[in-house]
């Protein structure tokens, strides 16, 4: 991924104590946000009033930055402010210095309660540019802002049989696919399974063949044969494929019911390499994924509620077999198996334990969508409970509150069913990424 573009603006007025510290906070600035690996734009002058605030805003705009770091030296007017921030049309953060005579911090808290009573993203810090909190929550803040850049022209495809029809609309679409492409910036492109399939077939044996050696290997329990994996191995190029030929940011196959199995190993492989192939058809989530994926390189798992453990206030998610192998306990817990029908294969384990999982959601219609969230545990699965609980792809989860309390918030909050599980906390970033992107969020528990 490219460095985040920051647009780094200093800000100061003539009435008010503070401004002659400007062009020292300004270098100190650059200095510490190159440091940390972002790339800087903008004035290389403190902007005292709306002329110089013109000029910075078409500055950092022309740059097509991801940010626009505002650091106010002093209290400073909102037109000023509003200029950069309207001309600019990124997201703000805007920065106070710990000088209580030139009420900095006042200014920052008062611009930031008029962003947000007019629906406008920021986020705030306070300190010195030469403390590290200054470029390690500006590089944060610019790498999320530059995810919701990609993604707001993004490209999904859904790959599905789907005739012409229409009931009171469009031809081949539906009003759902127009309303996140209009509201989310996320254009749906339309593949044939039959094309799809056919570019599987045209794949060479021998390509798929160099595949399996790269990736089967190290798995515990192999309970196919070449019958299935080489046709895997091929579904994993041609998907390949097809991205690179339609610069897709996501793509989504519709396997279930009538092609089971048939891209769940590929999706498996491609999520340990970044990107996520969404098996069943789901959109949105395959998006999300990999704006997941964007913020953190770190895989990202597809499971879903499937029994309540009250004894032990666990909730167990699963998933007929398409997770990352990487999240695994290890490979020796890894099965791959035959589904579907003579081709259709899955990759079977246990959920490894970790201390700290987010859970994301996404769901909506109409303009109006949400992200819900989840900081959860992974609590360890044995084989033989996996086994005894049906195998698949299967985590125990749990939370503050307990498994029976994130249930009990789910079905409150209508969250969807499907629950992408990424290692670690991404809460934070997340509520960021939905903010900038104009998608409400809620923090379930």
């Amino acid at each position: 991924m490219k460095n985040p573009i920051v647009g780094l603006v200093v800000v100061a007025s003539h009435v008010e104590s503070g401004g002659e510290r400007g062009q020292a906070l300004l270098s100190e600035a650059r200095t510490a946000l190159r440091d940390a690996g972002m790339d800087v734009v903008g004035p290389s002058e403190v902007v005292w009033d709306v002329s110089g605030a013109a000029s910075a805003a078409r500055r950092v705009r022309d740059a097509h930055a991801n940010l626009l770091l505002i650091l106010h030296c002093s209290w400073v007017v909102d037109s000023l402010q509003l200029l950069l921030v309207r001309d600019s049309g990124i997201p703000a953060l805007l920065w106070a210095v710990p000088y209580p005579e030139t009420y900095s911090l006042a200014s920052v808290k008062h611009f930031s309660s008029v962003l947000a009573r007019v629906g406008i993203f920021s986020r705030w810090g306070y300190g010195l540019p030469t403390e590290p909190r200054f470029a390690e929550q500006t590089a944060d803040l610019a790498r999320t802002a530059a995810v919701v850049a990609r993604f707001r022209s993004s490209r999904a495809a859904l790959v599905t049989t789907r005739s012409t029809w229409r009931v009171a609309g469009p031809q081949d679409a539906t009003y759902d696919e127009w309303d996140m492409s209009t509201s989310l910036g996320i254009t749906i492109v339309h593949v044939e399974m039959e094309d799809f399939v056919s570019r599987v077939a045209s794949i060479g044996e021998r390509d798929a063949r160099d595949v399996l050696a790269q990736k089967v290997g190290h798995y515990g329990h192999v309970e196919v044969g070449d019958d299935r994996l080489v046709p895997s191995a091929k579904v994993y190029l041609a998907a390949k494929l097809l991205r690179d030929e339609m610069e897709l940011d996501a793509l989504a196959v519709a396997c279930y019911p009538t092609h089971f199995g048939l891209c769940n190993l590929a999706a498996s492989w491609l999520s340990d390499e970044g990107w996520h192939l969404d098996p069943e058809g789901d959109v949105g989530h395959a998006v999300m994924a990999n704006a997941l994926m964007a913020l953190r390189p770190v895989p990202v798992a597809l499971a879903e509620p499937v029994m309540l453990d009250r004894q032990q206030d666990l909730l167990y998610l699963r998933h007929e077999g398409s997770a990352p192998a990487s999240v695994a306990v290890d490979a020796s817990q890894v099965y791959v198996i035959p589904c579907g029908d003579a081709t259709g294969t899955i990759v079977e384990f246990p959920l490894r334990a970790k201390s700290q999982t987010t859970a994301v959601t996404f769901a909506g219609r109409n303009g109006s969508y949400k992200l819900w969230t989840a900081r959860l545990t992974v609590e360890p699965v044995s084989i033989e409970d996996w086994t005894r609980l049906g195998r698949g792809f299967l985590a125990a989860v749990s939370c503050r509150g307990g498994g029976s309390h994130l249930l009990d918030a789910a079905f409150d909050a209508g969250t969807d069913h499907h629950m992408l599980l990424q290692e670690g906390d991404t809460v934070g970033a997340v509520a960021d990424l939905a903010g900038m992107w104009g998608i409400e969020t809620v923090n379930l528990v």
